[in-house]
């Protein structure tokens, strides 16, 4: 796995955030005292030696949403593929209405030889360190989709 770039981030209420962007997919590990949760997002087959909490295919329209309480910790999330490529994480964060003053980490990709107007595809992962949440984007010129996400994390 190549880890592109990582960012390390503590949330109001004391949960640690360690994101990475790892390729066209990201890898979020939250910690707080001896609990943690990973929040992993590819549209890669899912490593058979890797027990997910939760696990579906992903494609245009799909609206998902869950919370799991986690050895200690609160883990809720939404999932969504919707049909509007962001130009960039900015773009992105006004979308969702995310605070300004969230931190915010992307990557972009050379753009794939069957996008629409030469768009380049990028992941991104927003930290709205007030609000206990973070929000991701993955978009794909090539489909015409981006797969976005919101997550919050809190104790019970």
């Amino acid at each position: 796995m190549t880890i592109l770039c990582t960012e390390f981030w503590t949330l109001a209420n004391g949960i640690k955030i360690e994101a990475s962007i790892i390729g066209q997919s990201h890898r979020i590990f939250c910690f707080h005292e001896d609990n943690y949760v990973t929040e992993y997002i590819a549209c890669t087959e899912m490593d058979s030696k890797i027990s997910a909490l939760d696990s579906l295919a992903l494609g245009p329209g799909i609206y998902h949403e869950n919370s799991h309480k986690i050895s200690g910790l609160v883990y809720e999330y939404q999932i969504e593929v919707v049909p509007i490529l962001f130009d960039d994480m900015s773009a992105y964060c006004r979308a969702v209405s995310a605070d300004s003053n969230v931190k915010i980490m992307e990557r972009q990709f050379p753009a794939p030889s069957l996008a629409l107007k030469d768009q380049k595809p990028f992941t991104g992962i927003a930290v709205d360190l007030s609000k206990n949440q973070f929000y991701t984007v993955h978009t794909y010129p090539e489909s015409e989709f981006s797969i976005i996400s919101r997550t919050r994390l809190h104790s019970p």
